[in-house]
């Protein structure tokens, strides 16, 4: 799988040499079938199983890479092992919503119950602000930009342009705004 992906982030440096290279993880400790390089079934638990394939990223990518989880809900903290890879890789960071659609886009369910529950303007807030602060309002580390359901938008417009304005840096310019 390392030399597929050599391959593939080879590919895209070459003819994308300028452009940034997003990964999307699935944070989980079983991201990946546990089958050894000879076919054999690997026994136990592989720490971090990400971990080779983004740091080889890394390093075709300095300043360049972005890691990407796509579940966020708005009631659980930002996946740790995507913060984790981040930060000690020195890449940035991105989030998508769920993928628990309802009528209106992401559900706001929860990660321990992930039911299409349709989300509110304040539930849907408190999902974009799990990934616009992946480590709390007081922590420097911000998402590089966030993937939303186009259904979301049209459903909370004034609340994904508060979002946005928190990306940008500029908190508080849409308050006013009725969601």
């Amino acid at each position: 799988m390392l030399q597929g992906w050599d391959g593939t982030t080879g590919a895209f440096k070459k003819y994308f040499p300028d452009k940034s290279f997003s990964v999307a993880i699935i944070a989980s400790a079983d991201p990946f079938p546990p089958i050894a390089e000879d076919g054999s079934i690997i026994k136990g638990t592989i720490s971090q199983p990400s971990l080779p394939l983004l740091t080889l990223a890394a390093q075709k990518f300095p300043g360049r890479l972005v890691i990407q989880n796509n579940s966020l809900y708005p009631d659980s903290p930002a996946q740790p092992e995507t913060i984790q890879s981040a930060q000690s890789l020195g890449t940035m960071i991105a989030f998508q919503t769920n993928e628990d659609v309802t009528a209106q886009g992401a559900g706001c369910g929860s990660r321990s119950n992930p039911q299409p529950t349709p989300c509110t303007a304040d539930t849907f807030l408190a999902m974009l602000n799990t990934g616009v602060y992946p480590l709390g309002t007081g922590n420097a580390l911000r998402a590089q930009y966030i993937e939303v359901f186009a259904l979301n938008v049209n459903a909370f417009p004034a609340t994904t342009l508060t979002a946005f304005d928190e990306l940008l840096g500029i908190p508080g310019r849409h308050r006013g705004v009725r969601h």
